[in-house]
């Protein structure tokens, strides 16, 4: 039998290579962990288009409401909230007092404690808070009687509730229901809106709205508008900002612009001029943003809506770098998300190669 012994140099050298086997394989499993990576794929029963859809604080639970008349064929509308963790549906929300009407579910939005869920409707004008734990609506608040209610959110802390029609921007006590200030809008040509998304202030000190004639920054506790900023002259008459937020520094608004530009702009709160704007290359169809206002997003496609040209990208606002770009195997989502605390992103696949309409959700690098 013969035995080799290896030089003493080769054996002193053993620990160096298994150190350095041991980092390629650490940063190797670091650079695979720094992708987006799917979590879960939920299907919805309808086949309907979703008005909306959104994440708790922490991105563990997710409703989504239908859209529009088609309804009626369903007997809606609906809302159903998820655990996205197990994909279970957690509840289907259909009231009796709509159980004869169609309509638009308009707006969703999670308490910061994701204890309840604030909705409303184009059939009664009428905002809804559900208790997730107890299976019911809790509190209806009503205001909105003589025009059509747009949407509604909460604050940061819970604590207020903003809601928006074609005329008013109206704030409410959360917990009591009660309302504290009407703030009215400018007066606009008959049968049309200004304002169709709403932001507070990380402080909930004031809130912007945002839509056809730019940004509005007002003041919750004199109930007065402090600053109008407008989106710089497009290739179009109107210059409609379809998403806005405040980040959690106040410094900034961050909007989306989805005519002219289809592009995102950070301007200053103090002084209202333009930091930076980014994302207009390739040219994204929809943006939205995490509730820190850290990150934005936007969905992209070909002239052909091939579903393996469908992209999600992520951007950083402080920076406009863009962070992720994710292939969402999609031909047409209307839907995109970003969880509150900017950890998850979804896109709602209305037009699936194979199967129903689902929702795809992704995990992203902490």
């Amino acid at each position: 039998m013969q035995v080799y012994i290896l030089p003493l140099s080769r054996v002193r050298l053993l620990p160096c290579v298994a150190t350095w086997l041991l980092g390629c394989a650490i940063l190797n499993a670091h650079t695979k962990a720094a992708e987006p990576v799917k979590i879960q794929e939920l299907s919805y029963p309808w086949g309907f288009p979703l008005s909306g859809i959104v994440f708790s604080q922490d991105g563990s639970l997710l409703a989504a409401g239908e859209s529009g008349d088609i309804a009626e064929s369903y007997d809606g509308p609906h809302i159903i909230i998820w655990d996205v963790k197990s994909g279970k549906i957690l509840h289907r929300i259909r009231l009796e007092s709509l159980s004869k009407c169609t309509g638009q579910i308009g707006s969703l939005s999670f308490s910061s404690d994701g204890k309840n869920l604030l909705f409303c409707s184009s059939v009664d004008n009428a905002l809804r808070v559900w208790d997730v734990q107890r299976g019911q609506v809790v509190r209806k608040i009503k205001g909105h009687e003589d025009d059509i209610l747009l949407g509604a959110i909460y604050s940061p802390d819970g604590h207020f509730i903003l809601s928006l029609n074609t005329k008013a921007i109206i704030l409410y006590d959360a917990l009591k229901g009660r309302q504290i200030h009407r703030f009215d809008l400018p007066n606009i040509e008959l049968g049309s809106h200004t304002v169709d998304c709403l932001a507070f202030a990380p402080d909930a000190k004031s809130f912007a709205s945002a839509g056809k004639e730019g940004v509005r920054l007002w003041d919750i506790g004199t109930g007065r508008m402090v600053r109008h900023i407008t989106v710089p002259p497009g290739r179009a008459e109107i210059n409609y900002l379809s998403s806005v937020v405040i980040p959690e520094d106040g410094k900034t608004i961050v909007g989306f612009c989805d005519a002219n530009y289809y592009e995102f702009f950070v301007w200053d709160v103090q002084t209202g001029k333009l930091v930076r704007r980014f994302g207009d290359d390739p040219h994204p169809e929809r943006g939205c943003f995490s509730q820190n206002g850290r990150l934005a997003l936007a969905n992209k496609f070909t002239s052909n809506r091939d579903p393996k040209d469908g992209v999600l990208l992520i951007y950083e606002t402080t920076t406009a770098k863009q962070l992720y770009r994710i292939r969402s195997g999609s031909a047409l989502d209307r839907c995109i998300a970003l969880s509150p605390n900017g950890r998850r992103v979804l896109v709602v696949d209305e037009m699936p190669a194979k199967g129903s309409p689902r929702i795809i959700i992704w995990e992203l690098p902490q």
